[in-house]
């Protein structure tokens, strides 16, 4: 899977060249539409709010719930 930088160069390269071969165009097509399909919701796992709450020196329920509730609304927000 290209870089979204080589991908766009790809699409430049498309669209000031157009008679490039048909390997190239499907392999744009394909890059440009995995670009575009919505990506799965990745949450933090517990261990990672274990890490940032050691880090940070706060380990509480309320803390627990804060993060909770920061990441249902990251959530809410991407769907």
């Amino acid at each position: 899977m290209p870089t979204e930088k080589e991908l766009l160069a790809l699409c430049l390269k498309w669209i000031e060249h157009p008679q490039g071969d048909a390997f190239d165009k499907a392999m744009l097509i394909d890059a440009v539409k995995a670009k575009l399909a919505p990506r799965p919701w990745v949450g933090l796992t517990e261990e990672d709010q274990a890490e940032i709450s050691d880090r940070l020196g706060l380990m509480s329920v309320a803390w627990l719930d804060l993060m909770d509730a920061v990441e249902a609304k990251l959530k809410e927000k991407n769907q």
